[in-house]
């Protein structure tokens, strides 16, 4: 099959719906697929320094492991789970990193460490403040 160095950039009318094997890519840091059609993504645990990843707007089922490199990911219009006020929803894969600079949830709404609003701390507010019902 086809390796692809370089996806394409800035297309507004994106139709990948898949995407070949990435984990040979060990030296991968930007990974930008939004705007597409993809219901899953490739095992990404290999690509170690893998900084920013972009699957905003993707009717993805699922998400792979994420490596812990990851400081910035953005899944705004996926139908994954999670928002703001419900931030526990969130795939387990994306609330174990603990790092994410930049995190877009499903709804649009943004946090992580450059908004001041680290996940770790959020799911923490709002793993106390839950209720039973």
């Amino acid at each position: 099959g086809k390796v692809w160095r370089r996806l394409p950039e800035g297309a507004s009318c994106n139709m990948l719906d898949t995407v070949p094997a990435l984990n040979k890519l060990v030296h991968l840091e930007h990974l930008s697929l939004h705007d597409n059609q993809l219901t899953a993504l490739p095992e990404l645990a290999d690509c170690t320094v893998l900084r920013t990843l972009r699957v905003d707007r993707n009717p993805l089922r699922a998400l792979p492991i994420l490596p812990p490199s990851l400081r910035v990911l953005h899944l705004e219009g996926c139908p994954l789970g999670g928002t703001l006020a419900h931030p526990e929803q969130l795939p387990v894969q994306v609330r174990a990193l603990s790092q994410l600079e930049d995190l877009q949830l499903p709804d649009g709404s943004r946090v992580g460490e450059f908004f001041g609003t680290p996940l770790g701390s959020l799911l923490s507010a709002t793993a106390c403040g839950s209720s039973t019902d």
